[in-house]
């Protein structure tokens, strides 16, 4: 198993998804504080805050959760999807590895991959307004926000995982995550956008914890916690962030039916 990971980080450490994602991920975010420079820097003075701190975080350090399904579809994509296509999976299991080695195997690569996209990302934002606009003092808010949306993350990744799998293809995989992806959330947006125009009065506290924890699964709607935690608070008429252990659940059903997919795929 040690060296099929070892295997596994060597194939992902010399990709050119991997080092070019980690490259261009942080201009989704500094894209943000260039159209912002003027208020993060306090020269704006009918700005509510006197400079940049971590309420900014969600638009500075996290606005790429907002497309990450796409992240995770070319990161795992070009790591993994050629496994099939190449029959490299074949001559593993002649080997002597198990499929659930080798499930296990790509399940940690493609999430150690994705943390470190994410974590690099954020960390590198945070790191570039700090010195620009200052420290605001509020370290360990900021790796608070940065540890719970790891939750989202994993849960995108695992999806992805399932889908070129489940597909056994690489392309049709990929586009399985992306389109399943879409379908889900136009289907509860709209769903969502009815809820959003009832009066208090016409729904129940059960109807308001459902939607709570369906949003909670759903790791791309959850992911907007992060990126506009105020947008999130309104539509959902809550002002405490769900728990990140809704997402996980998502993740591990999803790790569960990968296995036994893979378990049963023919590698014929």
């Amino acid at each position: 198993m040690i060296k099929l990971m070892k295997t596994n980080f060597y194939k992902m450490f010399h990709s050119w998804s991997f080092w070019l994602t980690l490259l261009l991920m942080p201009f989704i975010n500094i894209m943000t504080m260039i159209t912002k420079n003027e208020e993060y820097s306090g020269r704006v003075k009918e700005s509510i805050y006197d400079k940049w701190s971590v309420i900014q975080c969600p638009e500075t350090c996290f606005t790429h959760l907002s497309s990450f399904v796409f992240i995770a579809v070319l990161l795992i994509g070009m790591i993994i999807g050629d496994e099939y296509s190449s029959g490299a999976i074949r001559n593993k299991l002649v080997a002597g590895y198990s499929r659930i080695q080798l499930y296990t195997g790509y399940l940690l690569t493609s999430i150690v991959e994705c943390f470190l996209v994410h974590i690099i990302c954020t960390v590198v934002c945070y790191g570039i307004c700090c010195t620009l606009y200052g420290y605001d003092g509020y370290f360990l808010t900021f790796v608070s926000m940065l540890v719970r949306s790891l939750a989202p993350a994993a849960a995108l990744c695992v999806l992805t995982l399932f889908c070129i799998v489940a597909a056994g293809n690489r392309i049709i995989g990929m586009v399985a995550a992306i389109l399943g992806d879409l379908i889900i959330c136009l289907c509860y947006s709209a769903n969502l956008s009815v809820y959003a125009r009832l009066d208090n009065s016409e729904i129940s506290e059960f109807s308001h914890k459902l939607y709570i924890i369906i949003d909670s699964l759903l790791p791309s709607f959850y992911s907007g916690w992060f990126v506009d935690p105020v947008d999130k608070a309104i539509d959902l008429r809550t002002a405490i962030q769900p728990s990140c252990g809704w997402c996980m659940i998502t993740m591990t059903l999803f790790c569960i039916t990968g296995y036994i997919i893979f378990e049963k795929k023919d590698m014929k």
